[in-house]
């Protein structure tokens, strides 16, 4: 998987930012789809197991016409629908 130079900078950000800070960071687009697979692949592996809050985001960014749909099972299913 690779990131773009935008994410990278986007994600370091959100990581050195105070978590009472981090309700300002808007992320969109491309930028959203790539750290959404980023995370999405990062969790399973860490934890060895599908992620039950996943479903939650699920809805939420399915509510959201312009970013990456979370209906798909794996970052893989995301581009096999078009998405990167």
């Amino acid at each position: 998987m690779s990131l773009s130079q935008g994410t990278i900078k986007i994600l370091g950000s959100a990581q050195n930012q105070p978590l009472e800070r981090l309700h300002r960071l808007k992320i969109t687009g491309t930028l959203l789809q790539e750290a959404l697979a980023m995370l999405h692949t990062y969790g399973g592996q860490l934890f060895q197991r599908e992620i039950v809050s996943w479903k939650i985001m699920q809805t939420y960014v399915d509510e959201q016409p312009t970013i990456l749909p979370l209906s798909a099972s794996s970052p893989k299913d995301w581009q096999k629908r078009g998405h990167r």
